[in-house]
């Protein structure tokens, strides 16, 4: 939704469910990106709860401050925008 927002592009329709299904989802991940399913499932299993890191490494490996998320998604919209 927030890539939507900043790309003025239409929201996808999200369906709710009542439960969270770790293989159905390992499943759309596969199938969309191509990611092993075992990864899949890794990958769905993060989103169950969230994460808030204590202590953020990122400058400290990369000597540059993290980039906000709203920042990203606005920069990938754009280069999207010039590519079509």
């Amino acid at each position: 939704m927030l890539l939507a927002d900043v790309s003025n592009v239409s929201k996808n329709f999200i369906i709710p469910v009542p439960f969270f299904a770790i293989k159905l989802s390992a499943l759309w991940i596969q199938l969309i990106t191509g990611v092993p399913n075992s990864i899949g499932i890794a990958l769905a299993e993060g989103l169950r709860s969230d994460t808030v890191p204590s202590y953020n490494h990122f400058k400290e490996i990369t000597g540059r401050d993290p980039v906000p998320l709203q920042d990203v998604l606005k920069n990938l919209a754009e280069e999207m925008r010039k590519k079509t």
